[in-house]
């Protein structure tokens, strides 16, 4: 009997560092995993992006990821790949959105992963969520080779898709 007692006994929280007197004991800070960037993608921080995205002589695939995101930890490597297969013809960027929040408000993020295309300093395609790597290879075949005339005129179009609601 004296054994089943123990096991019912309610627990102790005088000692632990969570429960009842948690606000005055201090909490283990989380331990975050940081992508290692590979080496033709290089991680890109807020006063970087004028320079290397804005005004970038070729096309720009620019991934922004999220701590603790599961899709962005699948898209990672399909991301790298990618930008393996695709050698000098394209920059590839990745952006932590958690350490570059003005950034990420001012690119209109409203979730991560998320991919952003930019050819002539123009923002000329999206991808939400969890892509393949032939869909990202697709992409930046279609946009390298744009004008800035047409870079435009994409930006305008996606301007109307997003106004209007229309595809």
């Amino acid at each position: 009997i004296w054994q089943l007692f123990q096991r019912f006994q309610k627990p102790d929280f005088s000692e632990q560092t969570h429960g009842l007197n948690s606000r005055h004991t201090e909490k283990p800070k989380p331990q975050y995993r940081y992508l290692k960037p590979h080496q033709m993608i290089a991680n890109l921080v807020q006063t970087d992006f004028e320079q290397k995205v804005i005004q970038a002589d070729k096309p720009v695939a620019l991934e922004i990821w999220g701590l603790r995101c599961s899709f962005c930890e699948k898209l990672d490597p399909v991301f790298k790949q990618a930008g393996k297969e695709v050698g000098d013809k394209a920059y590839f960027y990745q952006l932590l959105a958690n350490e570059n929040m003005e950034l990420t408000r001012q690119l209109k993020v409203m979730g991560v992963p998320m991919i952003l295309f930019y050819q002539h300093g123009v923002l000329v395609g999206k991808m939400k969520g969890l892509q393949s790597g032939a869909k990202i290879l697709a992409k930046i075949d279609k946009i390298k080779d744009y004008t800035p005339e047409q870079a435009k005129e994409n930006e305008y179009k996606s301007l109307i898709k997003r106004i209007f609601g229309r595809k």
